[in-house]
């Protein structure tokens, strides 16, 4: 009997096999997962405890040079858990592209004043206490400050109470 046609007959045998005892092999299957998981875990921990130093200057470097990624990733990540959901990385990029675009530098969308790199936060003109969503439409970009002040209000509201009803 050739090569070939053992592996052939061998792997009708393992289909076979596997169409007869479906629960066993999957016990198998996730006995042989929680070994090799655990293997690794091991590894990866006794890797960690070898290269610490490496491991965390690297983490430093990256964090330093990508400080806007990781911020705008907590603001999409913080709006997602506070309002349930949709809002993305692209959304939140095209907001601030568009601010720029607009305005010709980042401006507050409450105020009209230009807002320093740091000093700004997500607004919801409708805030989620009051039925709003994370919708590109729905949102701008406002000084910390400012949207702090403008607390549960909308948009409308807000401006109202600040012109004093003008």
């Amino acid at each position: 009997m050739t090569t070939e046609k053992k592996r052939e007959r061998h792997a009708r045998w393992n289909r076979e096999y596997r169409k007869k005892f479906p629960e066993k092999i999957r016990a198998h299957d996730r006995e042989r997962y929680k070994l090799r998981r655990e293997k690794q875990l091991a590894y990866k921990k006794e890797y960690y405890l070898r290269n610490r130093e490496k491991i965390l200057a690297y983490h430093e470097k990256y964090h330093r040079e990508n400080r806007d990624v990781l911020l705008m990733k907590m603001r999409v990540s913080r709006a997602n858990r506070l309002g349930g959901g949709g809002l993305t990385l692209p959304v939140l990029q095209r907001l601030y592209e568009e601010n720029i675009q607009t305005h010709g530098t980042l401006t507050c969308c409450l105020c009209g004043g230009p807002i320093l790199f740091g000093e700004d936060s997500l607004e919801h003109k409708r805030p989620f206490s009051r039925g709003g969503t994370n919708d590109f439409e729905n949102l701008g970009i406002a000084h910390y400050k400012c949207n702090s002040g403008k607390k549960d209000k909308t948009y409308e509201e807000y401006v109202v109470a600040k012109t004093g009803g003008v």
